[in-house]
């Protein structure tokens, strides 16, 4: 929907004969079984976010804080709430000039947590907790801010991510028509990340939300050379480009081309920009690499300062013997990580201790596991022992709310569960994801999501470099 919008197709005027946006959608058999249950179920409660007016981004803002930490379907602490939801905006390149710009009742960067949590319950809170469509579709108990739509478990992945659609849309079209994103004639810019996927080289981009004006689609695009090549812009990625008629994707070597052969892997943080100034868009590199020799760039590169150096391959007898496998996940020290099934990437070296098959190597980002684990630090993980995994800190992955062909989320924590004797077996009653750092609040997980609950290792130690 909100990729529509980027290509000047305006969503509400194709939709109005239908009602609404997936009904539609739906008109067209587009819609998979749980979507059009979802549609028929709470079809009011998709009405209201397509339809809420918006004097300002913030109910829309409840919405994308909600879930982008998970939290659409459990209840949060008010407070905690309105700290997320003001670090958003603040960090918003777009929607933050509904905070910093024009007259304001408080200093929205200044102001205390307590005189801003209690300005955002004023407006967007109070606004969600009034009837819309005939429903109170939030409520405020005992501080606790929840939604109060009963979805069943199965469905609920699939009515966040319909939600999630219309939200993305209604944040791009009340930037574009506020006036807070540069006129169609005016220079945009933004930055993409080089990543990589399947061993290529590719791009990362911002989402629509962030960048409205940045294109979709496929996109003439002018090289600093002066050649035009055609790059194929998706949801969150550029993974194709070439010059015109070429049959075969050459982004990858273009990026190489500007960044040697480490280009997008592990512990390189190459951006590109691109740039449209009177309707051409352009693309530069940041800044370009100097290759080094070939026989250094890949361990070099693949390793920053002070850290344990990544090597892509070492001889047989030292796996498992003084190195370890490296997986390409970032376990989340706190809300859950990025979604994919981990690949090997490099063999890390492994000082002081005793190694065994099984064991890898992954980086943990986040500072809810600390003292004990710093964020950013290399962990060394073993299979989890037979036996109680009670107290145990382990690298865990849930599939529940991510598509299961694609892999998981993954988080490390402290292990507690709660089980119950059901006949001659038992299972969980419910499971604790609990941080170390007293900051941060435990992940819980009912009974209904324990068996897609993966246990990936158990922490063993930082390596150090």
């Amino acid at each position: 929907m909100a990729e529509l919008f980027a290509r000047s197709i305006l969503p509400q005027t194709i939709s109005q004969a239908h009602g609404g946006w997936f009904q539609l959608v739906e008109s067209k058999g587009d819609l998979n079984p749980n979507e059009s249950t979802v549609l028929s179920k709470y079809a009011a409660w998709l009405r209201t976010v397509e339809t809420t007016s918006l004097n300002k981004c913030y109910k829309m803002v409840v919405l994308r804080v909600l879930i982008d930490h998970g939290r659409l379907f459990e209840p949060i602490e008010l407070g905690r709430f309105s700290g997320l939801c003001r670090r958003f905006m603040l960090e918003h390149p777009v929607l933050q000039r509904d905070l910093t710009e024009g007259n304001h009742e408080i200093d929205h960067r200044n102001a205390s947590e307590e005189q801003w949590a209690s300005w955002w319950r004023r407006w967007p809170i109070d606004r969600w907790l009034d009837i819309q469509n005939r429903e109170r579709w939030f409520e405020l108990q005992n501080d606790l801010f929840r939604l109060t739509v009963d979805c069943p478990v199965d469905l609920r992945p699939t009515f966040e991510a319909m939600t999630e659609e219309l939200v993305e849309w209604r944040l791009a079209a009340y930037s574009k028509s506020h006036r807070l994103i540069p006129q169609v004639d005016a220079e945009v810019s933004f930055e993409a990340k080089v990543s990589h996927a399947s061993g290529r080289a590719i791009l990362f981009l911002p989402e629509v939300t962030k960048v409205p004006e940045r294109p979709v689609g496929l996109i003439d695009v002018r090289l600093p050379d002066g050649n035009h090549w055609e790059f194929k812009f998706v949801k969150v990625a550029c993974n194709v480009a070439s010059p015109p008629g070429a049959k075969e994707n050459q982004l990858s070597s273009l990026l190489r081309g500007w960044y040697g052969q480490n280009a997008g892997l592990p512990g390189t943080d190459y951006r590109v920009v691109f740039t449209r100034t009177a309707g051409q868009w352009s693309i530069r590199p940041l800044s370009t690499v100097v290759e080094t020799p070939t026989a250094l760039s890949i361990p070099e590169l693949l390793s920053l300062p002070n850290e344990p150096m990544i090597l892509p391959s070492v001889a047989r007898r030292a796996r498992y013997t003084t190195h370890v496998p490296v997986y390409d996940v970032v376990a989340k020290a706190g809300d859950w990580g990025p979604d994919g099934v981990p690949s090997e990437i490099g063999w890390m070296k492994v000082q002081r201790h005793k190694l065994s098959k099984g064991m890898f190597a992954a980086r943990v980002v986040g500072e809810s596991m600390e003292p004990k684990i710093p964020s950013g630090s290399w962990c060394l993980f073993r299979p989890c022992p037979a036996g109680t995994r009670q107290n145990r800190l382990l690298l865990v992955q849930l599939n529940s709310f991510v598509d299961p062909v694609d892999g998981g989320r993954y988080t490390v924590k402290k292990y507690r569960s709660e089980i119950e004797q059901i006949e001659d077996s038992w299972q969980h009653k419910s499971i604790t994801l609990a941080p170390l750092n007293p900051k941060f609040e435990p992940i819980h997980i009912g009974a209904e999501d324990a068996d897609d609950m993966r246990v990936i290792g158990e922490f063993v130690c930082i390596i150090e470099a």
